[in-house]
């Protein structure tokens, strides 16, 4: 399910009647609407948390296959097609890692580098403010500071 059917489905859950709310007034005669309003951004955050877990399991395997990640210049493309170049992905599986790789929540590539400064690579979301830094809710996401 993509963030933004999950965002939508959230969505309908708290403005249906049953939780008093008019459906089509999205939120504006809603009791449950300051319930979920703000917490946007917090959904974000946890579906990149949640794809930065998946894209490094896709990582992982490729590497059990091929004795090494992608380097920085194949890419996470690698998990998607096989990569040319340097290190040769020898046994590179026909089906793939991933189906496709996906855009963080904001909607901006994650950030791949292999070797990465404190491991075998870094995998990143920029953040709410799509760049390097930032604090509170426009922070990095960083697979490294999940496991």
């Amino acid at each position: 399910m993509s963030y933004e059917s999950a965002y939508e489905e959230t969505i309908r859950l708290y403005a249906d009647r049953d939780n008093g709310c008019d459906g089509d007034s999205r939120f504006a005669r809603c009791r449950c609407g300051p319930q979920i309003l703000g917490r946007g951004e917090e959904a974000r955050i946890g579906v990149a948390k949640t794809q930065l877990r998946n894209i490094s399991s896709a990582l992982d395997l490729y590497k059990l296959d091929n004795f090494n990640y992608p380097s920085t210049d194949q890419g996470l493309e690698a998990l998607v097609s096989k990569p040319s170049g340097s290190p040769e992905a020898k046994n590179w599986n026909k089906n793939g890692y991933l189906p496709s790789v996906p855009k963080d929540p904001w909607g901006v590539e994650y950030q791949y580098i292999s070797p990465g400064s404190a491991g075998p690579y870094d995998l990143y979301s920029l953040g709410a403010d799509q760049r390097e830094g930032g604090g509170e809710e426009g922070a990095d996401i960083s697979i490294n500071d999940l496991n």
